[in-house]
C-alpha cells in the first residue's frame, strides 16, 4: 500500500489531468494523458504566436526553453550541455547512429526487445558496411544474460544497443550492469529508454551509457513530436552528425560553419516551440512530484492491475510476479487488436502491440501481438476494476 503522502500526490496528479473525465486510460506506455499544465503551456504559447508572431514569441520564450533543457538534464541524470532535443525518439537514435562510420565487418549487439524503428535504421548501415547484427542472449524470462553478453564483447563489437524496457514486454533490462562491463575501444553503448524515462528514475551516468534516448509522450507525459537524447562526454568526443542543421553549428568570422561542442549539434533550428514548452511543463511537474514517488504510485497501480487480471478467467499475464515490470502484457484467447478495439468502444484505452514494433521480442515469445495495459499515476483503482469487468464481459459475450 502507498502511504498517505503518496495517496495525496496521486489524487493531486489525477485532479490536474482533465482526460480522466472522459476515458479509462491504461495506455501510458503508448502516450500518457497530458496534465492541464502541459496543455496550458502549449496553448498560451500558440496564443502568443498569434498575437506577436512566431519569431517574437520564440525569442520571448528563450528563458523557458533554457529551463526546459535544465529540467531534461535533471530527469535524465546528466548536464544541460549533454541534452539534445528532437522530434522523435527513433529520429534521434538514427541521427546518433549515423554520426560515425563503422569499420567493415564489425558486429552490432542488440537486445531482443529493440524498437522496430531502431532496427530499421540499422539495416542500411549494416548492408553498406557488411555489419553483423546479433541478438543479445537472454534468460528464459527474457532478461539479458549479462555474463553471456560479456563473453561476446570482442574487439570487433562496434555498438551495443539495448531497450531498457521493450514495447512488447514490461521486463526491465539490467542496463546499469551492462554499462559496467568493459567494452572495446570504439564501441558505443546506446540505451533506448522510451519505456523507462518517467516510469523509473533514470540516469545516463548510472547506466554507464554513451547515449540515452526517450520520447516525451509516454511516461514523461509530454506532447507528441518531442524527444530527448543524453550523450556522454565520450560520445560527444566521437560523434559528428554528417549533415548538421543550423541548430547544430556556429559560424566563424570567415564564414565557415563549426560544429557545436555540446549535444545541440544534433538539433535542428526550426522546432515546435509550443510543444517544447509543453514538455518543459511536464518535466517541471515530474520533478516537483519526485520521479521516485511517481514510480511508487504506478507500481501500486500495477500491483492492483496484476491482482485483478490474475482473477480473470482466460487471461495469461506474461511478466513474472517478481519482474518489477514497467507495465503488463497479456493474452486472453482473442486477437489483441479485436480486444483493444472492443474496450475502446467502452471508453477504455489499452494497446495491442504488434510485431512491427518489437519483432525480435514477439518472435522469441512465439506471438504476433500482445495486449498491453499501462496505468500511470493518474489512474484510480476503481478504473482498474472497470477495465477488468469490461474485459470479462467481452470474453463472456464470445464464448
Amino acid at each position: 500500500m502507498i502511504d498517505t503522502a503518496h495517496s495525496l500526490l496521486a489524487d493531486n496528479i489525477r485532479l490536474r489531468t482533465p482526460g480522466v473525465a472522459a476515458i479509462v486510460h491504461l495506455n501510458a506506455a503508448s502516450a500518457a494523458l497530458p496534465s492541464a499544465g502541459v496543455i496550458a503551456a502549449m496553448t498560451a504559447h500558440l496564443d502568443r504566436e498569434g498575437r506577436v508572431g512566431l519569431q517574437a514569441a520564440a525569442a520571448g520564450a528563450a528563458d523557458a526553453l533554457a529551463t526546459t533543457r535544465a529540467h531534461a538534464a535533471r530527469v535524465l541524470g546528466c548536464r544541460s550541455d549533454q541534452i539534445a532535443f528532437g522530434h522523435g525518439c527513433a529520429q534521434l537514435w538514427a541521427l546518433v547512429l549515423q554520426a560515425r562510420r563503422p569499420p567493415r565487418g564489425a558486429r552490432i549487439l542488440v537486445s531482443r526487445g529493440e524498437w522496430g524503428g531502431n532496427l530499421l535504421a540499422l539495416q542500411p548501415l549494416a548492408q553498406a558496411h557488411d555489419l553483423r547484427i546479433e541478438i543479445i542472449p537472454t534468460d528464459p524470462a527474457g532478461r539479458i544474460d549479462v555474463a553471456r553478453l560479456k563473453a561476446r564483447l570482442d574487439d570487433d563489437v562496434w555498438l551495443i544497443a539495448v531497450a531498457a524496457v521493450s514495447s512488447a514486454s514490461g521486463l526491465r533490462q539490467p542496463v546499469a550492469a551492462i554499462g559496467a562491463l568493459p567494452r572495446p575501444d570504439g564501441c558505443l553503448y546506446m540505451v533506448d529508454a522510451a519505456q523507462a524515462a518517467g516510469r523509473f528514475p533514470v540516469s545516463l551516468a548510472e547506466m554507464g551509457a554513451d547515449v540515452l534516448v526517450a520520447p516525451t509522450r509516454k511516461w514523461l507525459r509530454g506532447p507528441r513530436g518531442q524527444a530527448l537524447a543524453a550523450l556522454s562526454d565520450a560520445a560527444l568526443a566521437r560523434l559528428a552528425p554528417p549533415a548538421p542543421d543550423l541548430g547544430g553549428v556556429t559560424w566563424q568570422a570567415g564564414g565557415d560553419a563549426v560544429l557545436r561542442p555540446d549535444a545541440r549539434r544534433f538539433e535542428i533550428y526550426d522546432c515546435g516551440v509550443a510543444a517544447r514548452l509543453g514538455l518543459g511543463a511536464a518535466l517541471d511537474e515530474l520533478l516537483a512530484a519526485g520521479p521516485a514517488a511517481v514510480a511508487e504510485i504506478i507500481d501500486q497501480r500495477l500491483g492492483e492491475l496484476r491482482a485483478a487480471l490474475t482473477a480473470c478467467d482466460g487471461v495469461t499475464i506474461h511478466e513474472p510476479v517478481d519482474a518489477d515490470a514497467a507495465f503488463l502484457t497479456f493474452d486472453c484467447g482473442r486477437p489483441p487488436a479485436t480486444v483493444a478495439a472492443a474496450l475502446a468502444e467502452r471508453g477504455i484505452a489499452v494497446a495491442a502491440i504488434e510485431r512491427i514494433y518489437a519483432p525480435h521480442e514477439l518472435d522469441a515469445r512465439g506471438r504476433t501481438a500482445v495486449l498491453r495495459a499501462a496505468p500511470h499515476a493518474y489512474t484510480h483503482p476503481d478504473e482498474i476494476g472497470r477495465f477488468v469487468e469490461a474485459l470479462k464481459a467481452f470474453l463472456a459475450d464470445r464464448r
